[in-house]
């Protein structure tokens, strides 16, 4: 058995810092390799070409956030820019007694930034690997939920489900190594799955490592995942593909919006509660009144706004997910002077935003992000004309109205499901620009015989 090693995302943890006076005296080229900036946008340790330690700095600096989950006394292995790994004297001798001898470990200077500059206790290795290598035979595997789309604290429960295999053979008399680039140097790839443009920064070991590692209880990578290895992976089924036809479709559209001046009295501030997600405790949202008839679903200076029978077709779907605010228009400010009327229109705050919940491994163009050796997710470069990208109909299926969680209420590419699209297809919606994305289900995840 060997095992896929990452950082858990969602935990907030110390992390290498490769900047400050310690490299005001290194050439720039040589701190570009160091940190995989350039030539080839891979760090030097990973790829296996010499590697002289002259270009490691005199000593790095270990970042903690505010918030974080863990203190640099608590680790014995650091990440950083380039997926770069510095660990403890006592990983050393882990790896090193299981005869691992295709890794070299240089000693360096750790401090703890938070802690004014102090040293780490003990000594500690930057990590440089000799042989790269990719285990995982792509098309016997099945990656479908080793990258999940969605939200970053349920990764490590969608990894679990995850099936890599590799050949017995192709492992044997291996520990600790990295994967290794293949056609596309960048982590994040063009015309290759996610799983093969991620593969550089990926670190693998044995199931002897992986015991060791946590018997002396210096097992800080939380994002793992067994590769199983069988003898023949000819025998073994290709990895399921998308059959049949989309059983649905999503329209993504990006409503028009009346940019206007605003208007003295606008109350802006709401914006502020919609992006925090507050609830709000004050009257009425006062805008002041559109230079044309309104629609019935559009974006005022970006505050999304639904009229009275929008926010019915939408509650009709999905009642109770979303948040209207009563919306007051003004003719004037000072002195005030309202519209007449009565309430036309409400300020949308649109509930459980979603990432794209793409089937990535079957999709073109899905492309990949990681940071610093953190388990990665997915972000979406294609065309709009290409329909290359898939989403996820189990996620999508009981879903109408939703956007992106980075600006709940404020992102004017909006997602609609083809019911809801139907029903404000009636109203005065002024749709812009659509991209489709297909819906299909995921194919089942078997065990291996």
């Amino acid at each position: 058995m060997a095992f896929l090693l990452l950082f858990d995302p969602a935990k907030r943890r110390p992390t290498i810092a490769f900047r400050g006076r310690q490299f005001r005296e290194l050439d720039r080229y040589a701190y570009a390799r160091l940190v995989g900036m350039q030539p080839m946008g891979l760090p030097l340790a990973r790829t296996g070409e010499t590697f002289d330690p002259a270009i490691l700095p005199d000593h790095v600096a270990i970042d903690t956030p505010d918030d974080a989950d863990l203190q640099p006394t608590d680790c014995n292995i650091f990440s950083g820019p380039g997926f770069n790994l510095i660990v403890s004297q006592r990983v050393r001798e882990v790896i090193e007694g299981a005869g691992e001898d295709r890794v070299t470990f240089y000693p360096i200077n750790v401090v703890d930034k938070a802690g004014g500059g102090a040293q780490l206790p003990g000594e500690w290795f930057f990590v440089v690997f000799e042989d790269p290598f990719n285990p995982v035979i792509e098309e016997r595997s099945t990656l479908l939920k080793l990258f999940a789309s969605g939200d970053m604290k349920e990764i490590p429960e969608t990894a679990r489900d995850a099936r890599l295999v590799c050949r017995r053979a192709d492992v044997a008399g291996r520990s600790f190594w990295t994967g290794k680039a293949m056609k596309d140097p960048w982590p994040t790839g063009g015309d290759q799955t996610p799983f093969a443009a991620a593969r550089p920064t990926f670190t693998y070991c044995s199931d002897a490592v992986h015991d060791a590692l946590i018997a002396a209880g210096v097992m800080d990578f939380d994002w793992i995942t067994k590769i199983e290895e069988v003898d023949d992976p000819e025998t073994l089924p290709l990895t399921p593909g998308l059959t049949g036809e989309p059983v649905g479709v999503v329209h993504r559209t990006r409503l028009e919006t009346l940019d206007r001046p605003e208007a003295e009295g606008d109350y802006r501030p709401f914006r502020k509660h919609l992006r925090r997600g507050e609830p709000w405790a004050g009257g009425n949202v006062r805008l002041g009144v559109p230079g044309q008839r309104a629609p019935d679903l559009y974006f005022h200076n970006g505050l999304l706004v639904a009229s009275v029978a929008a926010k019915a077709e939408i509650e009709a779907l999905e009642p109770g997910l979303h948040r209207f605010e009563p919306i007051e228009f003004f003719k004037s400010f000072d002195p005030y002077v309202p519209v007449e009327g009565g309430l036309t229109h409400f300020a949308v705050h649109l509930g459980a935003p979603m990432h794209d919940p793409i089937i990535a491994e079957m999709s073109v163009g899905a492309r990949t992000t990681m940071n610093y050796g953190f388990a990665p997710r997915y972000w979406e470069s294609v065309s709009p004309l290409d329909h290359a990208v898939v989403f996820d109909a189990d996620l999508c299926g009981n879903r109408h109205l939703w956007c992106r969680p980075y600006n709940a209420g404020t992102d004017k590419y909006l997602y609609f499901s083809e019911a809801l699209r139907a029903r404000l297809g009636l109203l005065n919606v002024p749709f812009g620009l659509t991209t489709d994305f297909p819906l299909y289900h995921r194919p089942s995840i078997k065990p291996l015989p």
